[in-house]
């Protein structure tokens, strides 16, 4: 029900806020248990919650589109969480299964709604978030950059950065900054 409607906040009942409550008991307390209990009652309440979301949801009967949880959707969403997670290591088997996909799939879907493949969408992001770096953070060093970016060497970023904006890193700062 919720992969298939895009309200993004649902009114809270008194079940719901109770399995919170509880959770946040269990999780300041956890130290404090012994032989496993403390997995124990967060399984329990973590259950608990989902079950009281269940019932919450089914209640107020959302309106639901199959089209929101299709595996199209679930790249779609990736491709646009990606440029904020530049500086994790991905490679294009990473990327499928964070959408559950295998990689061709995952690429196919990917070249359909970027006209990109995978790995080129992926050094797009991450020179797209290294220039704007660049401005916002003249303190840090150009290796410095290429590392929060994803790059594994300044070398390296500094050609890939050349080959999509025109000009070096170091230029591009000079001149934009």
């Amino acid at each position: 029900m919720l992969s298939q409607n895009e309200q993004p906040v649902w009114p809270a009942d008194d079940a719901i806020a109770h399995y919170f409550e509880r959770l946040a008991e269990v999780v300041a307390a956890y130290d404090a248990y012994d032989d496993g209990a403390g997995e124990s009652f967060l399984a329990l309440y973590i259950n608990g919650l989902i079950v009281a979301l269940t019932q919450l949801l089914r209640h107020h009967r959302p309106q639901l589109d199959k089209s929101l949880s299709s595996t199209q959707r679930a790249v779609e969403l990736f491709l646009a969480a990606l440029p904020d997670a530049v500086d994790e290591p991905w490679d294009v088997a990473a990327m499928a299964a964070a959408c559950g996909l295998g990689r061709s799939r995952f690429a196919h879907y990917c070249k359909d709604i970027t006209n990109m493949s995978p790995n080129e969408y992926l050094t797009s992001c991450r020179v797209q978030a290294a220039s704007k770096l660049l401005v916002k953070r003249p303190e840090l060093n150009v290796t410095e950059v290429a590392r929060q970016c994803g790059f594994t060497s300044s070398q390296y970023f500094a050609t890939v950065f050349h080959e999509h904006v025109g000009c070096s890193p170091r230029e591009f700062r000079r001149h934009a900054g």
